[in-house]
């Protein structure tokens, strides 16, 4: 397999190499490759950001988009717990039980 057409990012998430988004009938989309998403990420630091912007069973934290979402990943890591008190000190609440769900 070459790549993986999907309407969203979870295959990335997932670990899928190389996801093409949005296919139009004209056979265009947008190819993005796992390895140039993760930048200096780990996967397991970069499914944490995605964690943090909203998945299947967690809700999206208010205020986190990506750019906050990585920015608090690389200053705590993948560690959920660490991330959580990060998000608190950012004055956003995240609502409970929602550390026992990103460990799901």
């Amino acid at each position: 397999v070459d790549f993986c057409i999907s309407e969203d990012s979870d295959l990335l998430a997932l670990g899928c190499p190389r996801v093409l988004f949005k296919l139009k009938s004209d056979g265009h989309g947008r190819e993005i490759c796992l390895e140039d998403a993760l930048g200096r990420f780990s996967h397991a630091q970069f499914l944490a950001a995605c964690i943090l912007m909203g998945c299947d069973y967690l809700p999206r934290l208010p205020r986190v988009g990506p750019q906050t979402a990585f920015g608090l990943v690389g200053r705590a890591g993948a560690d959920p717990a660490a991330l959580l008190r990060e998000v608190r000190q950012l004055g956003i609440n995240a609502p409970r039980g929602y550390l026992e769900g990103f460990l799901v």
